[in-house]
């Protein structure tokens, strides 16, 4: 079990770094912290961009079924925003939404892990799920990830990542 927890770790950070990295591929500053700018040959204020990331682990214990949104404010100058989402559930269900700032729903997926009888036997068969959303003039304002569990244990881990002209 604790192996098993090691390589999903691992997984969800060679996929975290694996997405930052594309992300972030020919713009003009990687760190959030640091602002680069530059002058056009004619003295003229050019324009630069942050990339933004912010990332959630959710554990589920004890058969977990409460529900949760995450939510991820888009920017107005926002350009680009990546949203991956990896599970892990060794038994119950899990289903993931995610709703742009308008309510209109982008994308989901739905994933069943072992029986609790099986699970308490230590027969448990564990699943996995991910979804990447990449999107381009993403719209302003608060995007939405519900997370639905039913009876549920396992792990979640989110990943979002906005490039945004400032």
């Amino acid at each position: 079990m604790k192996l098993k927890n090691k390589i999903f770790s691992t997984v969800i950070t060679f996929t975290f770094l694996l997405l930052a990295s594309y992300s972030s591929f020919g713009q003009t500053n990687t760190n959030s912290n640091t602002k680069h700018s530059s002058y056009s040959s004619n003295g003229s204020h050019k324009n630069h961009c942050s990339n933004i990331s912010l990332n959630k682990e959710i554990n589920l214990t004890d058969f977990d079924s409460e529900k949760r949104e995450i939510k991820i404010n888009v920017a107005k100058n926002t350009t680009r925003v990546s949203l991956n989402v990896n599970c892990h559930i060794e038994t119950g269900g899990l289903t993931i939404e995610i709703y742009n700032s308008k309510g209109k729903k982008q994308s989901n997926f739905s994933v069943e892990g072992s029986s609790k009888s099986k699970y308490k036997k230590g027969k448990g068969e564990p699943a996995h799920g991910q979804i990447n959303l990449n999107t381009s003039s993403p719209t302003e304002g608060d995007w939405i990830i519900k997370v639905i569990p039913k009876q549920a244990i396992g792990k979640i881990q989110i990943c979002s990542t906005q490039n945004v002209n400032n």
